[in-house]
């Protein structure tokens, strides 16, 4: 990465500052989601690498929908210690490492939850609450 964490993170302030509109915190959360979701498929990749020396698999194996699911199956078989060790030889890393993929996840779920919330409750609450925050913004300027 060739920016400093302070440019990265200036660079999503300032993404987040033009939305002004429901419609443009819709398109922020979409990048949200598409950022957190490729985070876990790169740690996935990483992982692989780092421990196992191998690329995650392209295909995932049967039953799990995607190559990043396998790697944390993975983790989940080192972190509960099983005699087979599969990537991960200290159960502490496996168990962070894990527990990252899950937040990554769960951080793209949450953004696509808010965003269809936002999409479907066309004139409702949600869309409500975020113009009358706006209007105070606007009125207290």
């Amino acid at each position: 990465m060739s920016e400093s964490e302070f440019e990265y993170r200036q660079a999503r302030i300032e993404q987040a500052a033009s939305c002004a509109v429901p419609n443009d915190l819709v398109r922020y959360l979409h990048r949200v989601a598409m950022d957190t979701h490729s985070l876990r498929i790169g740690l996935a990749e990483a992982v692989t690498q780092m421990f196992a020396g191998i690329a995650a698999p392209d295909e995932p194996s049967a039953g799990l929908p995607y190559p990043a699911d396998d790697v944390e199956a993975a983790l989940v078989e080192d972190m509960m210690g099983s005699t087979k060790q599969v990537l991960v030889a200290d159960p502490d890393v496996a168990v962070a490492l894990r527990h990252s993929m899950r937040l990554l996840e769960d951080a793209a779920l949450g953004a696509n939850l808010v965003r269809a919330s936002l999409k479907r409750s066309d004139g409702s609450a949600a869309r409500d609450r975020l113009a009358m925050v706006e209007n105070q913004r606007l009125a207290s300027t």
